[in-house]
């Protein structure tokens, strides 16, 4: 008998990460989204890391527990945001856009919408602990590095 290996419901898989959780959201995002602060008319809120082949934030945007919600439920302008910032170690359910094929051990970068992609011209800070063929926009295991 063989045992099936489900999808986890958690974007934060294991290893350190500081909790954040008195920010609201700028935009839409959704959990697995890397997130950077922005500027909301003088006051903080997150948005997607929007600075594509830069260094990357390790800051990641995590399911709304606390409203007994899945990793798909997304957070809509306004709501208060759980963020997790990754230590180096760290593991977390990623998404990568539509297009990408990632192999286990390459090394990923920002895309400039809060996904990630394969390193191009940029600065890689995550590594793929598995591999994703994405038909339409998918999760991957990824480190932090």
């Amino acid at each position: 008998m063989s045992i099936s290996k489900r999808a986890p419901n958690t974007i934060h898989l294991g290893g350190e990460v500081t909790i954040v959780a008195d920010i609201p959201a700028i935009e839409t995002i959704t959990p697995g989204m890397l997130v950077e602060v922005h500027d909301n008319a003088g006051a903080i809120a997150y948005g997607v890391h929007d600075s594509a082949d830069t260094p990357a934030t390790r800051a990641v945007a995590l399911e709304q527990i606390m409203q007994n919600k899945l990793i798909s439920d997304t957070y809509a302008a306004g709501d208060l945001m759980r963020v997790g910032v990754m230590h180096p170690g760290s593991q977390f359910l990623a998404i990568i856009p539509s297009g990408q094929t990632i192999t286990q051990g390459a090394v990923l970068q920002s895309n400039g919408d809060g996904k990630l992609k394969a390193v191009g011209s940029g600065f890689g800070a995550y590594v793929a602990v598995e591999s994703v063929t994405a038909l339409a926009d998918s999760r991957i295991r990824v480190e932090v590095l």
